[in-house]
């Protein structure tokens, strides 16, 4: 809906993809998080996981554990650091396109990334610090 109330405008935008990217990505930062569920083929999926002879088990443990840690500390990034983070490395885009979508240049990307994973680095030394 957001797309087509600028119709009219199509003439204007140079990069349609990073356009529409940018629309979606605003309408998923204003989404209200839901509450949390388990999703049970989320559950089976990583039941089949552990049980896969290519990827050893306490390998697939480790790799959740550290994502339930790491979930939270990004989710407690600000904004402007966390969805360059999330956009680069978790959805794989290259700086330009977090760029094109963000509407901010290439090195403020570049900025925040560095920004984003210092103060993850920081909070997972302290984190598994604590805990040994």
């Amino acid at each position: 809906m957001r797309a087509l109330r600028h119709v009219g405008n199509l003439d204007e935008i140079k990069d349609m993809r990073a356009w529409l990217a940018r629309i979606a990505w605003r309408i998923a930062v204003d989404r209200k998080p839901s509450s949390r569920h388990v999703n049970m083929d989320d559950l089976e999926e990583r039941g089949e996981e552990a049980r896969s002879p290519a990827v050893p088990a306490d390998e697939v443990v480790l790799e959740h554990q550290l994502r339930a840690m790491l979930e939270p500390m990004i989710a407690s990034l600000p904004m402007k650091l966390r969805g360059p983070l999330v956009l680069s490395t978790i959805e794989k885009l290259s700086p330009l396109d977090v760029a094109l979508m963000l509407g901010i240049n290439e090195a403020a990307v570049r900025s925040r990334l560095f920004r984003a994973r210092t103060i993850l680095r920081e909070k997972l030394a302290a984190r598994l610090g604590e805990s040994v």
